[in-house]
């Protein structure tokens, strides 16, 4: 993710006997540093899926303020000593914040029954979305601090939520429903939404790679 001063990247590194969530940093794209994390990037185990095993991890990031904000999901530990997996895969969303994009700290963030997996900020207000079941709606987080979320009283519904994003106006929210056909959702400050009228060109979609920053304003 590009920032003001150059780049983050996240996503998780597997050890031997637990995952954990790891976050990148890099003034020009080519020399990256890990972050440090004054708190963890501890994310529970790994999920069997009968073939590679899955985890938690750092699913997105957002600049805010000096620092950024990510989000990800983590994972019940194993509880058998002999085995590496999480037990039964359950797993909840999590988010971390930074003050300097550098070192990173636990966010408390609501307990959900899913990864958080998209974000976005706009001046002291940033959104997030949890990830509840496949095509459910999204369940909408906000914060004012990056420390401390709460559940907004509205969301968007209609569809699988594919993209999260902060323009001049608010936030924008793009959903996909079960027939392809795109929606798209406003808001001023995450909590309340109502959705615009389709794009013209194109309401469904044709590709598994959606360009949210072309979305109408």
């Amino acid at each position: 993710r590009s920032t003001p001063t150059g780049y983050l990247a996240g996503g998780v590194v597997y050890g031997s006997r637990a995952p954990h969530a790891g976050i990148w940093v890099s003034a020009d794209g080519r020399r990256w540093t890990r972050a440090t994390a004054g708190e963890g990037f501890s994310i529970g185990g790994y999920i069997d899926t009968m073939e590679d095993p899955a985890s938690g991890g750092i699913r997105a990031i957002a600049p805010y303020a000096e620092g950024a904000i990510a989000t990800g999901l983590a994972c019940f530990p194993a509880l058998d000593e002999g085995s590496r997996f999480a037990w039964a895969g359950r797993c909840w969303g999590t988010a971390w914040r930074s003050d300097d994009r550098r070192t990173w700290f636990g966010s408390d963030a609501p307990q959900t029954n899913g990864g958080i997996g998209h974000v976005a900020a706009l001046g002291t207000r940033i959104v997030a979305a949890a990830d509840v079941c496949s095509g459910c709606p999204p369940a909408i987080l906000v914060s004012d601090d990056g420390r401390s979320w709460t559940f907004a009283y509205g969301s968007p519904v209609g569809g699988e939520l594919v993209g999260l994003l902060a323009v001049d106006e608010g936030f924008r929210a793009l959903l996909r429903a079960e027939d392809g056909t795109l929606a798209v959702w406003a808001s001023d400050d995450g909590s309340d939404w109502v959705r615009m009228a389709p794009d013209r060109k194109s309401t469904r979609l044709n590709s598994s790679h959606t360009d949210i920053s072309r979305m109408p304003s």
